[in-house]
Order: structure tokens, then C-alpha cells, then sequence
């Protein structure tokens, strides 16, 4: 999730109940699923290939097989699905409450690459860690 200032931050679903937003979820479970290094979605390669990351378009994986692999990381521990995430107290604790409902990364051992993340910072856009990318940072 992205908020480049305070009054933006809610901009990931604003205007949007859970009901009118489809769930992300991965088309295949086999070894090609891979989380968002921002926020910790889960999806495959190919859907993050067509439309790269809902809650982080930012990162402009779509169509960029390479900056997925540089975004993404197949390194998750564990995965929780979350339907309604303002109303979910799991998604209040993994800290998705605003992102799109789908697949969700509990943990992810991985961070975003320093050169991404200064990319980043230099256009305004700060990251907003969940709880599963937040402690692969604290690790680092």
C-alpha cells in the first residue's frame, strides 16, 4: 500500500465496498506463486505479469517480467485469504485493512531491492509496510 501524503491514504479502495471489488486469488498453487514485496499479495507470475500488483500499481510490474522478479518474492511463509478486509480482524493484524480482498502473505522472507525503494522515494511515494513485509525489513 502507497500513500504519497496523509490524505491519500485510504485511496487503495475508497469509493469501493468489498462486494463490488473481485477477490485476487491465485490461478495456480504450484511453485509459481510470489508475494508483493509492498503488500504482501499473492498471485502467480502470469497474473502479475497481465495486471501487476492491484494495491501497488506503483511498481509498475505489469508486462515486466524482470521487475516482478525484483517486486516479488517466492519466499512466503504461509498464506491467509481475506473476503472483507475493512471488517477482518486478521487483516487488521497482518495490517491490509485497505488493500483489495485476496491472497495474502502472512510472512514473505524477502524485501524490496534498495535501488527500488530509492526509485521510489525520490518520485514521493512512500511504502507502507504490512506486517509480512515489515519484519522481513526488520530482519534485513
Amino acid at each position: 500500500m502507497v500513500a504519497r501524503d496523509q490524505e491519500n491514504e485510504n485511496e487503495t479502495q475508497e469509493g469501493f465496498e468489498p462486494e463490488d471489488i473481485d477477490m485476487i486469488v491465485p490461478t495456480d498453487w504450484s511453485s509459481k506463486i510470489r508475494g508483493c514485496l509492498s503488500c504482501s499479495l499473492v498471485k502467480t507470475v502470469n497474473q502479475f505479469a497481465t495486471n501487476g500488483c492491484e494495491n501497488c500499481p506503483f511498481l509498475n510490474m505489469q508486462g515486466d517480467k524482470e521487475r516482478i522478479m525484483d517486486c516479488t518474492s517466492n519466499s512466503i511463509l504461509g498464506i491467509y485469504t481475506t473476503m472483507n478486509p475493512r471488517t477482518s480482524w486478521v487483516a487488521k493484524w497482518q495490517r491490509t485493512v485497505k488493500l483489495r480482498p485476496g491472497c495474502y502473505a502472512i510472512a514473505i522472507d524477502a524485501t524490496l531491492p534498495e535501488g527500488i525503494e530509492e526509485e521510489l522515494s525520490e518520485q514521493g511515494i512512500r511504502i507502507k509496510r504490512t506486517r509480512a513485509t515489515a519484519e522481513a525489513t526488520l530482519r534485513k
